[in-house]
């Protein structure tokens, strides 16, 4: 694992190294700032119904309220999340979704 890759060519360096691999890339994303909080998102997704809440992991999840949702345009994270439900046709998962200013990422 390579976590400090900066450049495409420090990608191709590691693949040289490691040939028989499989690779994954993820780009580094840093979140919008909303109320003193990163825009970091999850989406649970369960039997149909989808639930947004305030950033990733425990104990830093917090709830959204309408008004938020609202405000800092949050439906697309749901469109999002259920466009992934209805691609791969799962009833139960959750993603993790943060606004960039730039793109949305998932």
């Amino acid at each position: 694992m390579v976590l400090s890759a900066t450049s495409w060519d420090q990608v191709l360096a590691v693949r040289q190294q490691h040939p028989g691999e499989k690779y994954l890339l993820q780009a580094l994303v840093t979140p919008q700032i909303l109320e003193g909080r990163p825009a970091w998102f999850r989406v649970l997704v369960c039997d149909g119904a989808l639930y947004l809440v305030g950033g990733t992991r425990y104990p830093y999840l917090f709830p959204l309220t309408a008004e938020q949702r609202f405000r800092f345009g949050l439906r697309k994270l749901r469109d999002i999340a259920a466009r992934i439900a209805q691609i791969c046709r799962l009833q139960l998962f959750s993603t993790e979704i943060a606004l960039t200013g730039k793109a949305v990422y998932w």
